[in-house]
């Protein structure tokens, strides 16, 4: 009994991760996604940063990317998730 079920679970694919992810309202999927994004670009600039230190990349590309086009994203999705704040957020950062 126990090896069937195992070789059945072998054999399933696995789902998407998306979308085992289930907000409980389209606020909260839209403050998932924005927190999402931001964890996104603090990874970025630290593999930039790596990079930048190993030499691979110069200051000026480092800058440009992280300070200028990650900052302004980040900073779009920091003002996207303030104006979503309200009853529902208010103790939540």
């Amino acid at each position: 009994m126990a090896e069937a079920v195992i070789q059945d679970c072998r054999t399933r694919e696995l789902p998407e991760v998306d979308s085992m992810v289930v907000a409980g309202s389209v606020v909260e999927m839209q403050l998932y996604d924005l927190v999402a994004e931001e964890m996104a670009i603090e990874d970025t600039i630290y593999v930039l940063g790596k990079a930048l230190d190993r030499e691979r990349i110069t200051l000026e590309v480092f800058l440009k990317v992280s300070f200028f086009f990650l900052g302004r994203r980040e900073r779009m999705a920091d003002a996207s998730r303030d104006s979503m704040r309200g009853p529902w957020l208010e103790n939540s950062s």
